[in-house]
């Protein structure tokens, strides 16, 4: 990767409030999820997500290299998808302390918020319903940028869900008939 696809996908992943991921290999849908970008990493620039536990539900990364696609932070129309090697951090790692820090301060909604990187530490080793810190660092391929975007809108059918929709709106006090005003 050159310097300025380098460029380009550290900015644009640092200020995107998300990124989607998903597989390179098979056929799994991608799924949005919030992360930091750490320029400072032991292993050089990355992004960091955390799955599982209380936190975003995870998406089936499998083994192998990971695509993340970035949105612009204006449009929020896709501006970059690069593969990502995908490792987890564990507690024991010493880039933990510093990603969790990072993760933590971008958590804004968390209830337990002074407990929260203890709380994702114990939670690591939780066999019922574990928490993952991942780190999703760049390899240097770049699959599309501005100039190289496949004409496809990448749109996919929605995921199938057990939500349905009401037959009959309730009724509502003081609400206007629609019949009576044809």
């Amino acid at each position: 990767m050159d310097g300025t696809l380098a460029a380009l996908v550290a900015e644009a992943t640092k200020k995107a409030g998300l990124v989607w991921v998903r597989p390179v290999e098979g056929d799994v849908r991608a799924r949005a999820v919030w992360h930091v970008w750490r320029a400072d990493a032991a292993g050089g620039p990355a992004a960091y997500v955390i799955f599982g536990g209380e936190e975003q539900p995870p998406p089936e990364l499998g083994s192998g290299p990971v695509a993340v696609t970035t949105p612009s932070k204006d449009t929020r129309a896709r501006l970059v998808t690069w593969i990502a090697a995908a490792t987890p951090v564990r507690p024991d790692d010493p880039d933990w302390a510093p990603t969790v820090a990072a993760l933590a301060a971008a958590r804004l909604n968390a209830a337990d918020h002074p407990t929260l990187t203890d709380r994702w530490a114990a939670a690591v080793t939780d066999p019922d319903d574990p928490t993952t810190v991942v780190r999703l660092a760049p390899t240097g391929e770049v699959v599309e940028h501005p100039g190289a975007q496949p004409d496809s809108a990448h749109a996919a059918p929605p995921a199938p869900t057990p939500a349905t929709t009401a037959k009959r709106k309730p009724f509502t006090l003081g609400a206007r008939n629609r019949r009576a005003d044809r």
